[in-house]
């Protein structure tokens, strides 16, 4: 018997952490070198599917207005992202090996999920590209997925270290 590792939510208008949200709008500033208060800034939207980690309780009480998500990468498409960067085909499975037995902190695997809207095998959660995006998007009726809670703890616990590793202890 497979683990549950997901919940599918139909047509859902809130967001909590966990929540895997596909083809998500953030927003990239362009050249924050010289950034004045009040000043207004350039950005290119790009498109990213994503992990929710904003805390549950800070959404649904309304404390935040940009939610923090990272994105989600099938193993498939990461695997060719690595390809296409120059890396050989023993790097790569070194690579993902590596991940498999949570020896990279910058990455997370999480299980598969199939599903009309999740079609590929493995994902693999990127703490690297940790990006926000404004709380009114949350609020369109979507399909989407969401680690189950006891997944969801572990996943969090591993962005805490990365974290703390690159921003607090530094």
């Amino acid at each position: 018997m497979d683990y549950p590792w997901y919940e599918l939510l139909e047509d859902s208008s809130e967001i909590t952490q966990g929540d895997i949200v596909k083809n998500c709008p953030v927003p990239i500033l362009a050249d924050v070198a010289n950034i004045e208060a009040g000043q207004n800034m350039k950005a290119e939207i790009e498109f990213i599917d994503g992990i929710i980690l904003t805390q549950a309780c800070d959404l649904a009480n309304h404390k935040v207005d940009n939610v923090i998500l990272c994105s989600v990468t099938s193993k498939k498409e990461f695997e060719t992202q690595l390809l296409e960067a120059g890396r050989s085909k023993k790097e790569i499975k070194k690579n993902i090996d590596g991940i498999i037995k949570g020896q990279q902190n910058a990455y997370h695997l999480i299980n598969y999920y199939k599903s009309d809207i999740f079609s590929e095998d493995y994902y693999i959660i990127n703490f690297q590209c940790t990006r926000t995006f404004g709380k009114q998007y949350s609020k369109e009726k979507r399909k989407t997925a969401a680690l189950v809670s006891a997944i969801q703890r572990t996943f969090i616990t591993g962005f805490c270290e990365i974290f703390y590793a690159r921003w607090v202890a530094n």
